[in-house]
């Protein structure tokens, strides 16, 4: 996965898919997973308190995101996600960014590694540096 640039990181994202945004996004008093969910498996870079590291989406949904990682998160846990959407997947012609920002809801461990789910409390989208 190519790395995000430093202005990425630091939030200076394009607003001009706010409506985009505002369209997908679920209202606050529904229950979070009740949200329909992709099927996704794209690599992303996770961001708390305690480091950073990759993992790998399992699905994505206006509401949150669920990812395996190689280590369990505690519930909540603060995150920010950046997920690289390719440009062939969603008929754009560049790679979007997508920057979430939201809280671990749930963490199981497996022979696989850790399943975190997390609530997406905002997003914002950017422009990719190509794939």
């Amino acid at each position: 996965m190519k790395k995000l640039s430093p202005d990425q990181k630091e939030g200076h994202f394009d607003d001009s898919l706010e409506e985009s945004r505002m369209e997908a996004t679920t209202k606050a008093d529904e229950d979070p997973r009740t949200a329909v969910r992709f099927p996704v498996n794209l690599p992303i870079q996770v961001v708390t308190p305690a480091g950073e590291y990759e993992a790998q989406t399992e699905n994505v949904s206006a509401s949150g995101v669920l990812f395996l990682a190689d280590k369990a998160l505690e519930v909540d846990t603060s995150v920010e996600l950046f997920l690289r959407m390719p440009a062939a997947s969603i008929g754009a012609k560049e790679d979007v960014v997508v920057q979430c920002v939201g809280r671990v809801t749930r963490c199981s461990s497996d022979s696989e590694g850790a399943h975190v789910a997390a609530l997406i409390d905002d997003y914002r989208f950017g422009k990719g540096e190509g794939s």
